[in-house]
């Protein structure tokens, strides 16, 4: 997998040749965006990350999850904006990036409380809007 995301990483990076687009040239489907973490979790426990969020990379933060399990499976942002997702679904919260520099929470719990393996693809995304 680390390598998927070297070899990505790699294919999005401008080369000399490639210059940015002017504002002029910009549409509306251009938006800006930061990969904040991504992956595959599978586990008995409690899935838990803090990412330190800079305003300048965007004013809002995604926390998108598709549920490849059999347990409803809780996100939350900060133990904000809670959300359930059922097995075979996907969804998404989203929270405001403060102006002052901190770590967010990023956190997923089975559902009924009763714990067990949850299983989900899972990205985190900065983003203007």
């Amino acid at each position: 997998m680390g390598i998927m995301v070297l070899s990505a990483c790699a294919n999005t990076e401008p080369t000399a040749s490639t210059e940015a687009p002017t504002k002029q040239e910009q549409t509306n489907d251009m938006v800006h965006s930061k990969d904040i973490s991504k992956g595959s979790y599978s586990d008995d426990d409690t899935f838990s990350q803090l990412h330190k969020l800079y305003r300048n990379n965007g004013e809002y933060v995604n926390f998108w999850i598709d549920n490849t399990g059999d347990k409803s499976i809780t996100i939350t942002i900060d133990g904000e904006g809670a959300r359930v997702i059922k097995p075979g679904k996907n969804g998404h919260i989203s929270a405001k990036v403060g102006k002052v520099t901190r770590i967010y929470e990023f956190m997923a719990v089975p559902s009924d409380g009763n714990g067990g393996t949850i299983t989900f693809d899972y990205r985190i995304v900065q983003r203007e809007n």
